[in-house]
């Protein structure tokens, strides 16, 4: 959907077979309101199909252009994927991808050949680093009923850098107890257009955007599904709402649901938290009588590692721009380190 008249949003939360061409459809619809820069959130996208992976960078990339190349110890095992078509946009439309460190496999294929292609810039925390290729070796004559995975190659994008993050990257063997482990410094890589990134495993953000922690006890409210639970109930007891907004009655209503659900709080803990939980109620409301995509355009409201990646490409007429943007962040980023 649009974010606003200019800034469209696709969340991709799996690379499935479809994945492609269910982004197709929402691109050219949001290609029809008008849209001038894309938001795309892979954040907590565990990967799936490599062949996805490929097809979804193709939009990004031009013709001939490596998306991700494999590389092991024997030579049967090194292959290079390539974009097949012209990119969709040209090389001034601004594109943000948003990851974290739930962001694995072939999201991290998408974010690093975008990044490394100098096709968008890429927000978040440092995404998962789950690029390695495992064969299933049998283990006949010994018995038919066993196989063994071993890894056989690993997944490299177009700056170089390896995908797989390093099992030694933190040597917390050779730290003594009770010390924090030193923290090796990334390898420096360059971009096609000599932008710097860095290795050492996952895809590192040009802008490093942490997530604003939930409070344990709206925590707690998301894991026992209050919310959603309550908008089965006041929409069973009381029909559709004319509106979503949380009136003084709705939020009554709320606090005698958790009373009778025997949700153990404070009524000072409720008003403390009343914001969020009123979004919430909201999002769950929507949830239940029209459906996910409206839901989820209310839930974006409390998310502010969203909201300020939506600030950083609202600040930005085209893509060099957004390049210069991320590039004072990182400057800050690292005096403040």
């Amino acid at each position: 959907f649009m974010l606003d008249d200019r800034v469209g949003y696709v969340r991709v939360s799996r690379f499935s077979r479809t994945t492609a061409e269910e982004l197709e459809e929402q691109l050219e619809a949001l290609e029809a309101q008008g849209m001038e820069a894309l938001l795309l959130d892979l954040r907590s996208n565990p990967g799936g199909l490599l062949s996805q992976a490929v097809d979804v960078s193709d939009d990004f990339l031009d013709t001939g252009e490596l998306v991700v190349s494999t590389k092991g110890r024997i030579k049967e095992q090194n292959q290079s994927y390539y974009a097949r078509t012209p990119a969709r946009y040209d090389k001034d439309f601004p594109i943000i991808v948003l990851v974290n460190g739930g962001s694995a496999s072939a999201s991290e294929i998408l974010a690093g050949s975008i990044q490394d292609w100098d096709r968008g810039v890429v927000t978040g925390t440092t995404s998962f680093g789950k690029g390695s290729v495992q064969t299933l070796m049998r283990l006949r004559p010994l018995t038919k009923d066993c196989a063994m995975k071993i890894t056989t190659a690993k997944w490299y994008i177009a700056s170089g850098r390896a995908i797989e993050k390093p099992e030694n990257w933190m040597e917390e063997d050779e730290v003594a107890e009770g010390e924090e482990p030193e923290e090796k410094e990334k390898p420096e890589y360059r971009t096609a257009g000599g932008r710097v990134v860095y290795g050492g495993g996952g895809v590192t953000p040009d802008v490093i955007i942490e997530p604003r922690s939930v409070p344990d006890f709206v925590v707690d409210l998301e894991r026992r599904e209050e919310f959603f639970e309550f908008a089965i109930d006041y929409v069973g007891t009381n029909g559709e709402p004319s509106s979503f907004e949380v009136t003084e009655e709705v939020w009554n209503d709320f606090v005698d649901f958790l009373a009778r659900d025997e949700f153990e709080c404070e009524v000072g803990q409720l008003e403390e938290y009343r914001d969020e939980i009123e979004l919430r109620i909201r999002r769950d409301m929507l949830r239940h009588v029209a459906g996910r995509e409206e839901a989820y355009a209310v839930a974006i409201r409390a998310d502010d590692q969203l909201n300020r990646t939506i600030e950083l490409l609202g600040r930005a007429d085209d893509l060099q721009e957004l390049f210069k943007l991320a590039e004072t962040h990182g400057e800050q980023q690292l005096g403040m380190n």
